[in-house]
């Protein structure tokens, strides 16, 4: 089998190079590309819990042991790339089987049949759909030959293609239901379960999901010309995002309306106005326009970011950014350097930047910015943290180095290189045992019901995504959890064993430290907290339950336990403070721990655990908020 990627010279000999537009060749190591994607895939694509033969899934994007509909496409994505024919059949086949009634997929779901959060997600929908697109051509180029599974890739495609036309596209007037009534028309909606006018009447708009390269194939393919309609209208709200008072970065939120201001999501807060863990994909899907299609738009846009990014410098890169150019969290990450290089690479006419970090000289190159994104990356293990953000290194380095093509271009004549075989995919492997440290996927609105393993919850409870979290990787303090009663699950209370980590040479005062440990209670019942035992005795501890408003899948309530002994009781550095804690209701009832955020049975020892949160002062400092 032939492949049609990882050529020796990609800017010279890939598919159709005419139709390309690489922006500046670059110096690539096409083994380290390749390695890349095998890392990616033998870490994260298992058949454990996946069904019937010969499904398989992705794991990642709430946690390492479920699938969300954006790392199934990434999958199916990256396996329509690297000619893995047999991969993409199997990816496929699972999500075929987790299909929301209007033909997409369920944005989170468990092991098969499994539907842990309904409705789709459209940034997932557009990257299968174009790796289901890449399939189709390249049967119909004769490069693939048709499914052993019986699969018509060209119409997976246009059926996809098609849902996210007739359910995520905000058209003038009432179509489709989940839309404004009033709006100007084509704009992108979120997902296929929304309803905007009860819960954003001003709109609600993700330019991460907005990829108008993909969208001018759609509209090819589908012989759909609306979606230019699309492009254009979402062209139009970045530049109204550009435009925001203060915004001298030139980047865009993680949300806006359909006026192109921020638009404040609860799951997001006052982030739902960074260039955060969506919004900087923006800068990759506008590169793939520019490639592909050399879009005047595309061209502006990326001469502002790649000119900001530039004027940082790519080696200064850091996680998140506000408008006003000031990053957020002092550390890098291999998302946000590869979004930055691909902006800084694909701008023809960068314009130097002096806003925040950006210190008004250009001082990146694109070679530069590639070989920082192959520098950046985080440790091969099955996490959250090498899940997305290596998904999106891999996605940098194929784009840069000319081999993310557009396969429209192909047909029965082009010449291909070979690409080196790939040793099988592994079956199986262990249960990852490492904890989730980033939540990228955006969740459906709020008003869409929920089904929470291994208990169902009420369909009034609501999915909300976590807040950025924040790790060991930027903080001294850290919390361990220790799971005493696993081995007695629902035995009418939850003992949790906690210990906080001081890994600073700070005296941290616990006077400034609140801890929350989240539980689900569906029958108001009261609750309550009791210290068996602590380091700096139970009388220096305060707990007190407050409500979640409104009601997550897995946490109703939390006790913020909080240090009443004042300043005296100092957390030394490289030292702990163990606390062994008692939950239960008033009446004794079963207490059902496996539906609590904060509890799991998995830990025989004290690990550490960021569904329990740490704020000093009132900051969060560690953990992710459910």
């Amino acid at each position: 089998m032939l492949g049609i990627l990882l050529l020796s010279n990609p800017t010279s000999a890939s598919p159709s190079a005419s139709a390309q537009h690489q922006p500046t060749p670059i110096t690539a190591n096409v083994a380290e590309i390749r390695t890349a994607w095998i890392d990616w895939r033998d870490n994260h694509i298992t058949a454990r819990d996946a069904g019937p033969a010969p499904r398989l899934r992705v794991l990642g994007g709430v946690d390492i042991d479920s699938t969300t509909s954006e790392g199934q496409a990434y999958g199916i994505l990256f396996a329509s790339l690297f000619d893995e024919q047999a991969l993409l059949d199997n990816l496929w086949i699972f999500a075929n089987d987790h299909l929301t009634t209007r033909g997409l997929m369920h944005w989170h779901v468990g092991g098969y049949g499994v539907f842990l959060n309904r409705g789709a997600a459209t940034d997932a929908d557009v990257d299968m759909a174009l790796g289901m697109l890449n399939a189709c051509q390249q049967v119909s180029a004769g490069l693939w030959p048709p499914s052993t599974n019986g699969l018509d890739y060209c119409a997976i495609a246009t059926d996809l293609i098609n849902a996210i036309w007739e359910h995520e596209v905000d058209k003038p007037g009432r179509e489709p239901r989940g839309g404004l009534n009033t709006n100007a028309g084509y704009e992108l909606l979120p997902g296929d379960q929304w309803d905007l006018e009860r819960d954003f009447p001003d709109g609600i708009v993700n330019l991460s999901y907005f990829s108008p390269g993909y969208f001018r194939l759609f509209a090819a393919f589908t012989d759909n010309p609306g979606w230019l309609d699309v492009i254009a209208r979402g062209y139009a709200i970045a530049q109204q995002a550009q435009s925001i008072p203060g915004n001298c970065s030139r980047l865009v939120p993680n949300w806006n309306t359909y006026a192109g201001r921020v638009q404040t999501v609860p799951w997001h807060g006052e982030t739902s106005a960074y260039w955060g863990w969506d919004a900087a994909r923006f800068a990759w899907r506008v590169a793939v326009d520019r490639y592909w299609f050399d879009a005047p738009e595309s061209r502006q846009m990326l001469n502002d970011i790649g000119g900001f990014f530039s004027s940082v410098g790519i080696g200064s890169v850091r996680t998140e950014y506000r408008l006003d150019g000031r990053f957020v969290q002092d550390f890098r990450t291999a998302f946000f350097t590869a979004n930055a290089a691909s902006a800084i690479w694909a701008a023809p006419n960068p314009t130097a930047v002096r806003c925040g970090q950006a210190g008004g000289i250009l001082r990146s190159t694109p070679q530069q910015a590639y070989n920082q994104v192959v520098a950046t990356i985080e440790p091969n293990a099955p996490s959250n943290a090498t899940y997305y953000n290596n998904a999106w290194r891999l996605f940098a380095l194929l784009l840069m180095s000319g081999n993310f093509p557009n396969l429209m271009t192909l047909d029965g004549g082009t010449t291909v290189a070979a690409v080196p075989p790939v040793p099988p995919l592994p079956t199986d492997r262990p249960t990852p045992t490492l904890i989730p440290t980033r939540q990228p996927t955006t969740v459906p609105p709020t008003n869409l019901p929920t089904q929470p393993q291994p208990t169902a919850l009420p369909s009034a409870i609501v999915p909300l995504p976590t807040s950025t979290p924040i790790t060991s990787a930027q903080t001294a303090l850290r919390v361990q959890y220790y799971p005493n009663d696993a081995t007695a699950i629902s035995d009418n209370h939850v003992r949790p064993f906690i210990r906080i980590h001081n890994d600073g040479p700070d005296r941290v005062p616990l006077s400034e430290l609140t801890l929350r440990y989240y539980v689900s209670i569906f029958d108001n019942q009261p609750l309550v907290f009791t210290c068996d035992y602590a380091e700096i005795g139970c009388g220096n501890l305060t707990g007190q339950f407050v409500a979640v408003n409104p009601p997550v899948a897995g946490a109703t309530d939390y006790v913020e336990i909080g240090f009443s002994g004042g300043a005296g009781f100092v957390l030394p550095g490289d030292d702990s403070g163990q606390m062994q804690l008692r939950i239960h209701k008033a009446n004794w009832a079963a207490f059902d721990e496996l539906n609590d955020y904060s509890f799991t049975p998995r830990f025989a020892e004290f690990t550490d655990w960021p569904n329990i949160t740490l704020y000093r002062n009132g900051v969060l400092v560690w953990g992710i908020e459910p």
